[in-house]
């Protein structure tokens, strides 16, 4: 069977409510990859110190066969979780579309997966995730034992993975992706590594309780078969672990190892502390690797003539507005990035495909509004009217205000200062996700602020930009802001 990663969409993730259990000592963990003919589900558990909880990143796989030749054979797939006394905390379903081009990767290589993630908080306690699927040929099930932490661990659960890489500022991740912090991890609900791609990624939290001294902290990583004794590579790790704790994310190099199934074991020692956790991965053959295919729209989202018909058709738009709404997905996109050859479309044409761009992220499909687009569209028409140079004919979107705040919108704190009786100063803080600066500067007295001062690697600072300013006074504040 062949592994489908959504390659377009965006990750629909499932925020479940913060719900109790029955509190007592977890046992050992399970193996996260579980297993059907038809479904398959794959969890890792992290610590949320703040909320005292756990948080669940779940993988569900499903197997579309050889048979899917329609859209009717989309399967319609249900998730409920249970407490230990079998009491139902959540129930969801979901419809999960085929494209055309699913459905002849299926019929090419006998089947395909297609990979769904979620996202779960849960109090101390012990739940039944179970998944059924249904389609017309017929229903499969599969369940996986998830334990909550009772307090914090010294060692989250170890996400494996064929790749990581870390998103650029601003950057989104593929639909394949799962983000953790600055990391793009590949999901799947089960790691298959070739003999041509043997590299096995990791990710994994190590946790220090609030106000404790650093300390260094072993890390120790056994590969050894699923069954059977014996390890096949051994190494060691060392960090400095300080509160609240530390991200490790990196690659074991695993060429020449034979086909099979193995696990990862991770021993991680701080002091008196130990933890230790397991996770399953795949070593296949050639010609048993994942395949990299475009799927359909995530469930329940609006469909692209539908988003046409709301959003981009004539009544709702003119050709001033497509014509931003194109040039800002050309400077700051809200996911993949774009052709500039978009921009020498004519009006129709970029009407078309605006609505096939967002019909691919539709982040709240359970909603009639594509949220995501509404949030693209405001912020345009904000920086069209607020930044735009009218009397230079320079759109919002291409001055540099503009282009900062459509990428991470309004800032947290702004600080206007004038350095003449014409010319003045505009620096910006973000402080929500990490901490950013911008400083703007108005040289001409025309209200044409370029910028001269980034706390950003993606941007640049001038090396004169104190002298640009001119006043010491000022560049004091812009440096204590």
């Amino acid at each position: 069977m062949r592994l489908l990663k959504y390659a377009l969409v965006l990750p629909v993730l499932v925020a479940l409510p913060l719900v109790g259990g029955v509190t007592g000592a977890p046992s050992a963990p399970r193996d996260s990859f579980q297993e059907s003919q038809d479904v398959r589900v794959r969890h890792a558990r992290f610590w949320r110190p703040n909320s005292q909880s756990t948080l669940v990143e779940v993988i569900v796989g499903l197997r579309v066969g050889a048979g899917a030749a329609d859209a009717a054979s989309a399967p319609r797939v249900e998730l409920v979780v249970t407490d230990a006394a079998g009491q139902e905390i959540h129930r969801s379903s979901w419809v999960d579309t085929i494209s055309a081009t699913v459905r002849q990767v299926a019929r090419n290589e006998g089947s395909v997966e297609l990979a769904e993630q979620l996202r779960v908080a849960l109090l101390p306690g012990t739940y039944d995730f179970h998944v059924m699927m249904d389609t017309p040929a017929g229903k499969d099930s599969t369940a996986t034992r998830v334990e909550a932490f009772e307090e914090g661990p010294l060692l989250s659960d170890v996400l494996v993975s064929g790749g990581i890489r870390i998103l650029d500022s601003g950057e989104r991740p593929s639909g394949a992706e799962l983000v953790k912090g600055d990391y793009a991890i590949e999901a799947g609900a089960r790691v298959v590594l070739l003999p041509t791609r043997s590299e096995l990624w990791y990710y994994l939290e190590l946790y220090s309780p609030e106000g404790s001294e650093p300390v260094e902290t072993r890390l120790d990583f056994r590969v050894e078969p699923a069954a059977g004794s014996g390890a096949s590579v051994e190494l060691e790790r060392r960090i400095l672990l300080a509160s609240p704790g530390a991200v490790d994310a990196a690659k074991l190099d695993l060429t020449g190892m034979p086909p099979g199934d193995y696990r990862l074991v991770v021993t991680a020692t701080a002091g008196e502390r130990m933890d230790r956790r397991s996770v399953g991965f795949n070593i296949g053959a050639f010609g048993t690797g994942p395949v990299v295919a475009q799927a359909g729209p995530p469930r329940g989202a609006l469909t692209e003539p539908q988003l046409y018909d709301r959003y981009f058709a004539p009544a709702a738009l003119d050709s001033t507005q497509v014509s931003q709404l194109v040039q800002a997905l050309a400077v700051a996109p809200p996911g993949p990035s774009i052709d500039r050859s978009m921009l020498g479309l004519d009006t129709e044409a970029q009407r078309r495909f605006l609505a096939r761009y967002f019909s691919r992220m539709d982040l709240g499909p359970a909603t009639p509004e594509h949220e995501l687009y509404e949030e693209f569209s405001d912020r345009v028409a904000f920086v069209e009217r607020e930044y735009g140079e009218r009397d230079i004919g320079r759109p919002g979107i291409h001055t540099d205000r503009g282009r900062i705040y459509m990428r991470y919108g309004p800032p947290d704190e702004r600080l206007l200062l004038p350095v003449t009786q014409n010319r003045g100063v505009e620096a910006w803080r973000y402080t929500r996700d990490r901490s950013r600066k911008y400083v703007f500067l108005d040289e001409t007295g025309f209200h044409h602020y370029n910028l001269i001062y980034a706390e950003d690697p993606n941007e640049q600072t001038l090396p004169d930009w104190e002298q640009r300013v001119g006043d010491r006074d000022v560049v004091n504040e812009i440096r204590s802001f």
